[in-house]
Order: C-alpha cells, then sequence, then structure tokens
C-alpha cells in the first residue's frame, strides 16, 4: 500500500514539473513576442541598410555628343559675326549720311556769305532780327561735332572690321571675334550714330537760318512782298519750326552752362573754405601722414591697420568707425581717434570720455565733426584726406 501511493505522488510531482516547464516557455515566448511586436511599431528595430550600388564612372563623350557640341558652337560663333555684320552695315550708313551733311555744309552753309547789315533796312526791329540770325548760325556753327577727317577715319577702320567680319562669315569653322573688336565695333557704331545726327540736325538749323537771312535780303531789295505759293507756306512752317527748336536748344544749353558756372563757383568757394588755417589746424589729427588707418572700434577700444603706403585718415574709415555720427557716441569716437596714443603728432588732448569734457571740449569736438562731414568729400578731391 505504501508502495502505490509513493508512486502516485512521483506521478503527480512529474506532472506537476512538466506543466509548469510548459508555462514558463508559454511565458518566455509571448514576453518575446511582445518585444519584438513593440519594436516594429515604434519604429525601433535595426534598419536594413540596402548594399550600395556599384559606382558607375562617367561614359566619355561619343563622337555624336562632339558633334551636337561643335554645331551649338559654331552656331554662336556665326550668330556673334552675323551681328557684328549688322552694326558694321548700319555704322557706314551712318557715316555715309555724315559724310553727305557734312559735304552738304561745305558747298551750301560755309561758302554762305552774311549780308552786310547796310544792305537791311534801317529799322530796329529788322536789325534785331538780322541780329538774332547771326548769332544763331554762329551757334550752330560752333557747336561741337565729329570734323570730316574723323568721319572718314573711322569709316576706314570700318571698312576694315566689315572685310575681316565678312571674310569670317564665308569660313566652315570660324573663329570668334576678340573682346576688343566687339568692344571697336559698338563703339564704332554709336559714335558713327551720333555723327549722322549731330551733322544732320545742324545742317537742317544752318539751312533754315540761311533762308531766313536771304528771304529778308531779297524782301528789302524787291521793296515788295512776293506772294506764296502751298508748298512755299509748309517750307516757311516747317523752318520756323526748325528754328524755335533751335532757340529751345540754345536757352537749354546758355541755362546748363550757367548752372555748371555756378557749380564751379561754389566748388571753388567750398576748396577755399576747407583748406582755410582754421580748418587744416582743426584737423590736423586726420590731414597728417601716416601709416596707419583705423581699422573697427569695439566699445572704446580702437584698432589700427598697418600700411604700405604713407598717407592721411580716410574718411571711409571715419564713417566705418562711426565717428561722424551726430551722437554723443560719435563724438567720443571721434576724440579717441583724435587723440589715441598710437598716432604721431599732431593730435588732439581731449580726455576720450565725455564726462572728463569741457564745454570748450564738446565744442571743439562738435566743430570739427561738422568740419568732417561738410568738407570731407572736398579734402578727398583735395588729396588732404584719403578716400
Amino acid at each position: 500500500h505504501f508502495t502505490e501511493i509513493t508512486t502516485a505522488m512521483y506521478a503527480y510531482y512529474k506532472l506537476k514539473w512538466y506543466a509548469c516547464a510548459v508555462l514558463m516557455l508559454v511565458g518566455f515566448l509571448t514576453v518575446v513576442g511582445f518585444f519584438s511586436w513593440s519594436e516594429r511599431q515604434l519604429g525601433l528595430s535595426p534598419k536594413v541598410v540596402p548594399s550600395k550600388a556599384p559606382s558607375r564612372s562617367v561614359a566619355p563623350p561619343t563622337p555624336n555628343s562632339l558633334t551636337t557640341a561643335s554645331a551649338i558652337n559654331a552656331a554662336e560663333i556665326s550668330d556673334q559675326i552675323a551681328q557684328a555684320n549688322r552694326l558694321l552695315d548700319e555704322a557706314a550708313d551712318f557715316q555715309a549720311s555724315a559724310v553727305n551733311a557734312a559735304a552738304t555744309w561745305q558747298t551750301d552753309i560755309a561758302s554762305f556769305r552774311e549780308a552786310p547789315a547796310r544792305k537791311l533796312d534801317a529799322t530796329d526791329s529788322e536789325r534785331r532780327e538780322y541780329q538774332k540770325l547771326i548769332e544763331q548760325m554762329a551757334f550752330v556753327t560752333s557747336a561741337n561735332r565729329a570734323s570730316p577727317e574723323q568721319i572718314a577715319k573711322a569709316a576706314s577702320r570700318i571698312e576694315s572690321l566689315k572685310g575681316k567680319t565678312q571674310a569670317l562669315a564665308g569660313q566652315a569653322n570660324p573663329t570668334r571675334l576678340t573682346t576688343s573688336e566687339l568692344t571697336e565695333i559698338i563703339t564704332l557704331h554709336s559714335e558713327s550714330k551720333q555723327a549722322s545726327e549731330a551733322w544732320t540736325l545742324a545742317l537742317q538749323q544752318a539751312t533754315a537760318i540761311k533762308h531766313k537771312l536771304t528771304q529778308q535780303l531779297v524782301a528789302i531789295e524787291a521793296d515788295t512782298v512776293q506772294p506764296e505759293t502751298v508748298g512755299a507756306e509748309i517750307f516757311e512752317a516747317e523752318t520756323t519750326a526748325v528754328l524755335q527748336d533751335l532757340d529751345a536748344q540754345i536757352e537749354r544749353e546758355a541755362a546748363a552752362k550757367i548752372l555748371e558756372r555756378a557749380r564751379a563757383e561754389e566748388a571753388q568757394a567750398l576748396v577755399a573754405e576747407a583748406t582755410r588755417p582754421e580748418v587744416t589746424a582743426m584737423l590736423a589729427p586726420f590731414l597728417t601722414h601716416r601709416y596707419v588707418q583705423p581699422r573697427e572700434m569695439a566699445g572704446t577700444t580702437l584698432r589700427f591697420k598697418k600700411t604700405m603706403d604713407e598717407g592721411p585718415i580716410s574718411l571711409t574709415a571715419l564713417n566705418g568707425i562711426n565717428a561722424l555720427t551726430d551722437s554723443e557716441a560719435g563724438l567720443v569716437r571721434l576724440a579717441i581717434l583724435g587723440g589715441h596714443w598710437e598716432l604721431s603728432e599732431p593730435k588732439w588732448s581731449v580726455k576720450s570720455q565725455a564726462k572728463y569734457w569741457s564745454d570748450e571740449d564738446r565744442e571743439m569736438l562738435k566743430k570739427a565733426q561738422d568740419m568732417l562731414r561738410i568738407y570731407g568729400p572736398t579734402l578727398v578731391q583735395q588729396g588732404l584726406l584719403a578716400p
């Protein structure tokens, strides 16, 4: 009986042990599965990095690709040459127009002699009109235009360049025009156009003046008023319009000369003011030649840079460190520079901190700053300050 009980208990515990083992295995697999699922959901699982594809070297250009690139390049060169030819053709036309106008001027205007005043009626109105026409003719004659010699020289150069561009245009593989040649072609085109316009306008104006002068003389000598045809009326209207435009041109140029003269006088006066002994003495720390220039200002610390050439302080550098700013800080920076220990004499003795300034110090700094702002560009033009 005891043996049966022992056998039964052994079987019971054995079965229980197997059950526990199975449960532990199931639990372990469950935990592993849970963590695997979590990693996939959170993106924590290691990523599979695909292997790099073998690098591919760039294939050498094929004969077809080289031919295409060459064709594009040849097309660009041909287009460049065609445009150059067009500009030269237009320049040649402008030159021909200028030559014709200049030749007509020589035959019709230069040979024209003003009628003596005694042939005119002695009334003041006619004398005033006559004098005005004479002044207009003098204005047109003295206007700045290309001379016949300059026109001929430009025409010769145009023909020379046309010979080259036309020869290039006939080649299968033409070479490019140089940058200097292209620049010269553009310049010749512009100058030829200006010459044509200037000579054409001058001839038109001088012809109108000549007509009016001749008309006065004929009317006075005939002592009668000749009837005008429709064509003559149209011509008179056109002549009057040309002379009115000429009057406006003369007035504009006279006003421009007056303005230019006034500006020149102002500039001369400014130079005289900027170079007064009072100014140069006040600004001596900046006008003296040295081998340093202010580089930057960090707080109240001014740093300099060495220069290869000896010269005055740069106006740009003064503005760069804000020494000309209309403020307390600007005055402080100007005081620091003007009395800096690295500068050789002459220099200011004013303190670099505003709290130590007297009223005279502050007034002197403001005056010096105003001088630099007002006279700075003029001092640069005179070479007393560096740019």
